[in-house]
């Protein structure tokens, strides 16, 4: 059984600690490129399991 976390999952316990993190400061934790994150935040944001509150450049997300 595959233990390892997915991105998604990753970013998920990230934001549930920190939700001020930005897509840029996720990928730098994560290891990804900051474009990877932007598209996993985008499907975490079309499953409903978080939330963009504020503008784009100085935003944050927050889990449901």
């Amino acid at each position: 059984m595959n233990k390892a976390k997915t991105l998604d999952e990753k970013l998920l316990d990230l934001l549930m600690e920190d939700g001020t993190q930005s897509a840029a400061g996720l990928a730098e934790i994560v290891g990804a490129s900051p474009r990877t994150v932007q598209r996993a935040l985008k499907r975490l944001m079309a499953d409903g399991k978080i939330e963009h509150v504020g503008s784009n450049r100085f935003g944050h997300y927050i889990v449901k």
